[in-house]
């Protein structure tokens, strides 16, 4: 998943293709059906805090790491690394979003990076009612099913891996 997920990175910001900017600029480019996107929203059966504490709690826990590689090809030898940055906003009294930026070291040529990095889930949630939250994720549609995944589990209190370790 984080070959795919970096190739794919580096392949849309090689080809000068218009990189999101912003948050809001990356939902409406999923929004829009750009191409390699992916959206899902789920009714998440459970108190809007709860779902809360599980995000800042699982996004610290599991998706601020660092993913070094090597590949050689007969005497040359390229390495790079991959450093992923969650970030939790409480937007409102029933809403919050947790933002996934990727930097890639050496940067991609063609493309400007926003500040933080790339942008590669969003994952906003809303209370519905006492015991429902809405969940809207934002992310690339090669590579990534495994972590759409992970955080929809998580915030719905089962299971806690952790997709990107």
């Amino acid at each position: 998943m984080r070959i795919i997920a970096l190739t794919l990175t580096i392949l849309l910001t090689a080809c000068a293709i218009s990189v999101p900017q912003s948050a809001d600029e990356f939902r409406s480019t999923v929004d829009a059906g750009g191409f390699g996107t992916h959206k899902e929203t789920h009714a998440i059966k459970r108190p809007f805090n709860a779902v809360y504490a599980n995000m800042k709690e699982m996004a610290q826990q599991c998706l601020s790491v660092e993913i070094s590689s090597s590949v050689s090809q007969g005497a040359n030898v390229s390495a790079s690394r991959s450093t992923y940055r969650p970030s939790v906003e409480k937007s409102g009294h029933q809403s919050a979003s947790l933002i996934l930026q990727v930097i890639h070291s050496p940067q991609p040529v063609g493309a400007t990076i926003p500040p933080g990095g790339l942008y590669m889930l969003i994952a906003d949630i809303n209370g519905v009612s006492a015991n429902e939250t809405r969940l809207v994720m934002y992310g690339g549609s090669v590579g990534q099913a495994e972590l759409f995944a992970g955080v929809e589990q998580w915030l719905g209190g089962q299971d806690k891996n952790c997709p990107l370790k």
